[in-house]
């Protein structure tokens, strides 16, 4: 007999890694947009 309890926080654990993941790709893709204008700026000076 499964714990409904169980359940429930292995759900929400679930939930939560889900949400943690998500989290980190908006992360890591502000952080690739902001990395790019960086380095465009970067390239911009090395050409002139």
């Amino acid at each position: 007999m499964i714990d409904p309890c169980f359940r429930k926080k292995e759900f929400l654990s679930y939930f939560d890694i889900q949400n943690s993941y998500l989290f980190l790709i908006k992360k890591a893709l502000l952080y690739m947009c902001f990395n790019y204008e960086v380095y465009a700026k970067i390239d911009v000076h090395m050409k002139t």
